[in-house]
């Protein structure tokens, strides 16, 4: 099996534990084609800031969140995979939900 994207991580985000946290290589270009991983980490620990040289990106709830809060702006549309990594790019940065454009 190859490596793993964040990209394939969150096109399945339903099918990932929502206790797991998702860990990404940094990248300066397209974050979706970052080497990534997701890590369930006990409840009482606190998170590492990085596993097997990938760096903390976001909790997967908070990233089913991210998403939904992105739907509900936008009147029930589907986000792409590539809005959808938008939108949670735009969190990780910005610490809030990305608006929609009127």
């Amino acid at each position: 099996m190859g490596m793993i994207t964040l990209a394939d991580l969150i096109g399945r985000l339903d099918e990932l534990p929502d206790d797991g946290i998702l860990y990404a290589a940094a990248s300066d270009g397209d974050r979706g084609v970052a080497e990534a991983a997701v890590v369930v980490v006990p409840l009482d620990v606190d998170p590492p800031t990085s596993v097997g040289g990938l760096t903390y990106l976001l909790e997967v709830s908070v990233a089913g969140d991210v998403l939904s809060t992105w739907s509900e702006w936008r009147n029930g549309a589907v986000p792409t995979l590539a809005e959808r990594l938008e939108a949670i790019s735009f969190y990780c940065k910005n610490d809030t939900y990305m608006p929609a454009m009127p």
